[in-house]
């Protein structure tokens, strides 16, 4: 396999031009031939004649002096986005779809250039999609020159026509490495060559010869896997051990694009376990082909979310995340002061919020002395005003000057002497997109400040990002990446049958029987079989070691191993290499040898005791899980607020006690109840309640006034509903509504609010929770119920009667327990109730409530004596204090419980 390489190398140093097609095997054949001159004892050695293909056709053309200059991808695709986006069948349309579709149709224009396709003079053959894309390519063809450019598509034919002329000596000798087709475009070029009496030869990994793939040549290991998860897993593994004993590795993966981010955390984890610490910069030993777009970049992220916020009103998203970006540069102590104005405005559900109120925001919070922040005081103003100042339309050269500015006023990027080797690099790139954008005057002329930031990001999407490195050990790449590249070892991964061979997908643009004429790619499945057999015969002539994977099922999809594998008649290995050095793993078998009591206590101090607030939810949060209570209760934690479009679930229920409140407050009792019925005053009673419940409720959002009047009527109805339950009770009496009061227990003062307490005949007395979600007897069951507050209530007094008022539409009723059949509809007296079965040792009322008493000291002791263990409560098999609980990643059960469980899909995986 060597000798291949070794004829190259020398044809190099004889002063042969070797032809690359792609820049992977340029860089690689730059290595392997500087490594072969040290290993030869040179000192010194001119560089050598390697140059990927589109490269070297440029120097030649250049080599010619030509009159015009070179249009760029860039200026080419913005020149496709105006001509479709102004196309009037597309006018109107979302300015994303003309985008996908200009995108469409460049490629459509690369491969008619590159195929040499001619459209028919006569349209009558041709599809309508075909038909537009014709009058398009003219208008672009028109357009390229009236700008007075060349297109690049077009150069290997304009060199081929300068070459035939005697314009341009091409080399005497030509190598053409690793191409597994040349197209006619490059077939055209190479017969100009020819004609001049160019020697040109070709190497590639598999012998010229190799017309089948031979059986018994490097059979390869086939691997399967429950998911791509485990397969990546795996592979990293893999590649730990084999490193050990030197080599080049490649990771080939024909859906490269899939893999990227799952290949680049698990080998991160395994290969370098200390780079998932962020203040660990230690540098990976592997090399992915496929970087990420410059728009999915983190720190260019924060770039465009500034550039997009205006004067009017912004996203929420868009502001948190500027408040909270590691990109601007602030001090410590304001980057507090910013993160607590975030979780402020979303504790509010603020979903949108102007550049002027949030500096009110900013305001108020230096007015009342809690933040530092007046330098990012002045950074806002500066922001506005500059943005006050750069309304209209501009050309793309002065927009790009525009936002150079306002990133240095706002603090992006950081300093430089904050930014990694990734990130400088990225600040570069950002700088050649805004040389990019001003280059585009003569294109589109003068554009509105969106547009020009919406180009920015299009052009941000189209250019990918793959950091400077240098030749490291293992290289992931796709299948076309690999070509003509030599490995000590290949792992392939994902050869699935839908992924290998890839699946037809012929460009709408262009007819498909001309593609397939053409022999176009993606155009057929035959097509794709044909060429996915060379490269695979290519493929097991890079390596003597060859391991192929596959995971046997992609969301819930069954599959098989691709049939060009399954002919190989490869061994199969079923073995699971177990050792890893995952940092997430190392803690977990750590955590085995560690000895540590659960159950010791951090008691609370007198001086704690007189700031800790809470209420009812001390005794739920408790019952849930001590450390949840903890957390909350005494370091203060809490999770994040997500605002959400409307009245929040907090909110309706506010206004809902409101509203009851209000009602009761007038009519104090069944009687005046019925009065009011009797009377046809209960409607008006009930508008008069819902229109003043929405008073004095404190809404961030722009609501519109059909909106709310929408909330109101659903008020009044969710109203009427209960009432009509309520007028069907024995007589009774509201005693209390939305009544305070202290409740001592397990030496802990506990602030209780009692929605509402009825007295009934007799004396008797009953206590109402109001609930608009789903409510259960049965989550006051056990030692740690589900839903402990009327079990704390119940220790204030003797009541007879402890039942939710359930206020649902269409499902309103009481669901509780009672004493005697008689005080509530639809309860039971407790000693007839089946219910109480689930209750070990209660035979009656008074013992029901004796262990109410003890259940909830218990808890309340717990929490008073410092019981903090990680110790969610299960309320069935599929539900668990876990499951809506915003703090899984302060106490990291997920990770004690292990890491299957939460790529198994746990709604609070880590």
């Amino acid at each position: 396999m060597d000798s291949g390489i070794d004829q190259l190398l020398e044809s190099l140093a004889s002063g042969a031009t070797v032809v690359t097609a792609t820049k992977r095997l340029y860089r690689t054949l730059r290595h392997r031939y500087d490594k072969w001159m040290k290993s030869s004892a040179r000192l010194t050695w001119e560089s050598p004649r390697i140059v990927p293909l589109r490269s070297w056709v440029e120097s030649l053309w250049e080599g010619s002096w030509p009159g015009l200059p070179l249009l760029s991808k860039v200026r080419a695709q913005v020149l496709w986005d105006r001509i479709v986006s102004g196309d009037r069948k597309l006018s109107g349309r979302d300015p994303h779809v003309a985008y996908g579709v200009a995108k469409r149709a460049y490629e459509a224009y690369s491969l008619s250039k590159e195929y040499c396709i001619e459209f028919p003079e006569d349209d009558f053959y041709l599809t309508e999609e075909a038909r537009t894309f014709k009058r398009w390519m003219s208008v672009y063809d028109a357009g390229v020159e009236e700008l007075g450019f060349m297109e690049p598509l077009s150069l290997p034919r304009e060199v081929a026509r300068l070459i035939d002329e005697g314009r341009i000596a091409p080399p005497p000798g030509v190598v053409m490495a690793g191409f597994d087709e040349i197209t006619p475009l490059t077939a055209s070029l190479i017969a100009a060559m020819e004609r001049r009496a160019t020697k040109v030869t070709y190497w590639n990994t598999a012998p010229a010869d190799a017309g089948t793939i031979p059986a018994g040549i490097n059979t390869p290991t086939i691997r399967s896997f429950p998911d791509e998860a485990e397969e990546v897993i795996q592979a990293a593994r893999w590649v730990r051990r084999t490193i050990t004993a030197g080599g080049r590795v490649g990771i080939i993966v024909p859906e490269l694009e899939r893999y990227r981010r799952l290949i680049r955390h698990e080998f991160k984890a395994e290969l370098t376990p200390g780079s998932v610490l962020p203040w660990e910069a230690q540098r990976v030993p592997f090399n992915i082909s496929l970087g990420s777009t410059l728009y999915e970049e983190p720190l260019l992220r924060a770039a465009f979310t500034i550039l997009s916020v205006d004067e009017g009103a912004n996203e929420i998203d868009d502001i948190s995340s500027i408040l909270s970006s590691p990109f601007i540069h602030t001090g410590e102590t304001e980057w507090h002061g910013m993160a607590r104005i975030d979780a402020m405005l979303r504790d509010r559900n603020v979903l949108t919020i102007s550049l002027h109120e949030l500096l009110g925001c900013v305001k108020r919070s230096i007015s009342n002395g809690l933040d530092n922040l007046d330098r990012f005081k002045g950074r806002l103003e500066g922001w506005i005003k500059m943005l006050r100042e750069a309304r209209g339309r501009r050309p793309p050269g002065e927009w790009a000057e525009h936002f150079t500015g306002l990133l240095m006023e706002v603090g992006w990027p950081s300093p430089p002497t904050a930014l990694d080797s990734d990130e400088y690099q990225l600040v570069m790139k950002w700088n050649e997109l805004i040389a990019d954008l001003a280059g585009l005057d003569d294109i589109v002329g003068t554009i509105s400040r969106q547009e020009a930031v919406s180009i920015l990001k299009r052009m941000a999407r189209d250019r990918v990002h793959q950091p400077e490195s240098p030749d490291l050990p293992v290289q992931v790449m796709g299948i076309l990446e690999a070509s003509g590249i030599l490995f000590d070892n290949i792992w392939i991964m994902g050869a699935h049958e839908d992924a290998f061979p890839s699946q037809p997908s012929p460009n709408p643009f262009i007819p498909i029987d001309i593609q397939k004429a053409k022999n176009i790619p993606r155009s057929s499945y035959e097509r794709e079989f044909g060429f996915a057999k060379a490269v695979l015969r290519r493929l097991i002539h890079a390596s003597p070691s060859i391991e192929v994977s596959y995971p046997e099922s992609i969301n819930e999809k069954e599959l098989r191993l691709s049939p060009l594998f399954a002919q190989l008649d490869g061994r199969k290995d079923s073995t699971m290499i177990t050792e890893s050095h995952r940092l997430v793993d190392a803690v977990h078998a750590s955590a085995s040898m560690e000895d540590m009591d659960p159950e010791d206590r951090i008691p609370i101090t007198p001086e704690e005791r007189r700031h800790i607030s809470g209420g009812a939810s001390i005794v739920k949060d408790q019952s849930a899980c001590p450390f949840k209570a903890f957390s909350i209760h005494r370091l203060n934690a809490g999770g994040i607020t997500i605002p959400t479009p409307g009245l929040t679930y907090a909110q309706r229920g506010a206004i809902i006690h409101k509203a009851m409140k209000i009602f009761w407050d007038k009519v104090k009792d069944s009687g005046q109840l019925k009065a009011a019925e009797a009377r046809g005053e209960l409607t008006s009673l009930i508008r008069e309640a819902a229109g003043e419940a929405f008073t004095g409720v404190r809404l961030m959002q722009r609501l519109s006034r059909r909106y709310l009047a929408m909330e109101r009527e659903r008020l009044e109805g969710l109203l009427g509903e209960w009432l009509a339950i309520e007028s069907k009770r024995s007589d009774f009496t509201v005693k209390a509504t939305e009544h305070l009061t202290a409740i001592v227990v397990g030496g802990l003062e506990i602030a209780a609010r009692f929605d509402r307490i009825d007295t009934i005949t007799g004396g008797r007395q009953v206590i109402l929770d109001y609930k608009t979600g789903d409510c259960s007897r049965n989550d006051w069951l056990g030692g740690r119920p589900k839903e402990p507050q009327l079990l704390l209530y119940n220790l204030s007094g003797r009541y007879d009667a402890v039942a939710f008022a359930s206020l649902k539409r269409g499902r309103c009723e009481f669901i509780g327990i009672a004493r005697e059949g008689d005080i509530l509809p639809g309860l039971k007296p407790l000693d007839k109730d089946r219910w109480k079965e689930g209750v070990d040792g209660v035979q009656n009322w008074d013992d029901l409530m004796e262990r109410w008493r003890r259940v909830i000291k218990t808890l309340v002791e717990d929490f008073v004596g410092g019981r903090t263990a990680v110790d969610p409560a299960r309320y069935g098999a599929a539900d668990s204090a876990c499951t809506y609980c915003e703090l899984t990643g302060l106490c990291r059960i997920f990770e004690r419980e292990g890491y299957a469980g939460i790529r198994a899909g746990s709604p609070n995986r880590l």
